[in-house]
């Protein structure tokens, strides 16, 4: 027998059994069949390859060819294998090629669950391939918040949304990802800790219903590689795969010494990683904040003077907006939604314990437009109205002073913002559940207005 055209590999990890299939097995007629996650081979068409129950999520399985004595194409209907990568859908065939690789089987159906040699291999020849069961999931049932976010956030939210499991499924097979775990706030995309089955090690995956803004994301994070930012280890057009942060611990102040210093954190962050012109040649990437204050309008639109939010608070928010866009500092590029949510304290590569930005937007904004994200956020722990004012003016104060910025720009863009949030919440929710902020909002336009702004 002529040796194989590739090399065997070593025997498979825990979660793999090899087999080594001859011609005389797909020769006899008679299906095979393994346990559920499993491959099923047989010359003829088999109906009873893989449990029904492994089909809920769309993959079921994986099989690598480690190793073939032939080039040709046993048939048009299978493969011995795909390239990597390729995943199967319902009514297509199993593949053109016998280049080592991976078969993903993605089927709803059990009937075509499993590959079948409509012509078997040169006599002689043996086929070796090891079958993996595919990542576990549980996708059901997706929280309600976050449906409805999408839905009403995204034009192809619905559609979106029932293509997520074969999405995740394919992105899982290609970056060799097991037991997917969904966190428990998703928002408006999707985001699950993973296990990477190369090297067992934790990352995080998020998959948007929006591929500009997972190219946003993954630029800003790639240009920003090595600062305080989460690493990004892979990207595709609609998901990036990035590390999982330890402890990664949000900010979350419970006093006014704590505020404040959450606040010089973040205000060391920014001025790390907000400084900066946008790069040359990724500036179509990023979105500029001008094109930003169409909420303002829609929530006008639908609720008129009778909405959750103050109409009279609208029009001076957007008042404020219109006027600081048309008088900017130098643009820089900004993570764009810095807030104690988004900053995690993790162990970085020297060993420190340090705060580690993620999830950033991505745009194009002055610097002081970087500081308004924080001004509205963690004021759920202020006993009093009066607590409250204090902490989002000292928090004002701060950053101008840490970042040598005006602090009426920072209250300006703070006021503004905060009611584009509200906003943009009441018309996917038809109600504004942060009270908390939007307090904070009616004190950063006094603050604006006091240091000599006008709404």
């Amino acid at each position: 027998m002529n040796p194989p055209i590739w090399p065997r590999r070593s025997s498979a990890k825990a979660h793999t059994r090899e087999t080594q299939l001859t011609l005389a097995q797909i020769e006899s007629g008679c299906p095979r069949a393994w346990t559920a996650g499993q491959v099923c081979v047989g010359k003829l068409p088999c109906t009873h390859g893989l449990d029904s129950r492994m089909h809920v999520h769309g993959l079921d399985s994986r099989m690598h060819v480690h190793g073939s004595d032939s080039r040709n194409v046993p048939g048009p209907g299978l493969d011995w294998s795909h390239g990597p990568g390729q995943s199967n859908v319902p009514g297509t065939g199993h593949g053109q090629s016998n280049v080592p690789g991976t078969v993903e089987f993605a089927r709803n159906d059990t009937s075509f669950a499993c590959p079948q040699p409509t012509s078997p291999p040169p006599s002689g020849r043996n086929l070796h391939f090891s079958k993996a069961e595919a990542p576990r999931m549980n996708l059901d049932p997706l929280p309600p918040a976050f449906v409805r976010n999408v839905v009403s956030y995204f034009p192809n939210g619905r559609r979106w949304l029932a293509d997520l499991p074969q999405c995740i499924a394919a992105l899982a097979a290609r970056w060799q990802l097991r037991t997917l775990r969904p966190v428990a706030s998703l928002s408006f995309n999707f985001v699950a800790l993973a296990t990477e089955s190369r090297h067992g090690r934790e990352v995080v995956l998020k998959v948007s219903p929006d591929p500009s803004v997972i190219a946003a994301e993954s630029a800003w994070l790639l240009h920003h590689a090595g600062d305080d930012v989460v690493g990004v280890l892979a990207t595709s057009t609609d998901a990036y795969l990035m590390e999982c942060l330890s402890p990664g611990l949000p900010l979350d102040p419970a006093s006014l010494p704590e505020d404040r210093q959450t606040a010089r954190e973040i205000a060391a962050l920014i001025n790390g990683l907000s400084r900066s012109p946008p790069p040359a040649n990724q500036e179509a990437l990023f979105r500029d904040v001008a094109q930003d204050s169409s909420g303002f309008a829609d929530y006008s639109r639908v609720f008129g003077d009778r909405g959750p939010v103050d109409a009279r608070l609208v029009d001076a928010a957007k008042r404020v907006w219109c006027a600081l866009v048309t008088s900017p500092s130098p643009p820089c590029l900004v993570h764009g939604d810095l807030h104690h949510g988004n900053v995690l304290v993790s162990v970085r590569g020297d060993g420190t314990l340090r705060p580690t930005a993620i999830d950033p937007h991505g745009l194009v904004a002055e610097t002081e437009y970087e500081c308004a994200a924080m001004l509205r956020n963690r004021l759920g722990w202020c006993p009093n109205e009066a607590t409250l004012a204090r902490a989002v003016t000292d928090r004002v104060a701060i950053l101008a002073d840490v970042l040598a910025l005006d602090a009426r720009r920072i209250a300006g863009w703070g006021f503004a913002q905060t009611v584009l949030s509200a906003c943009l919440e009441a018309l996917a929710t038809k109600g504004v559940q942060d009270v908390a902020s939007l307090a904070a909002a009616q004190v950063l336009r006094r603050r604006f207005e006091g240091l000599g702004g006008k709404a």
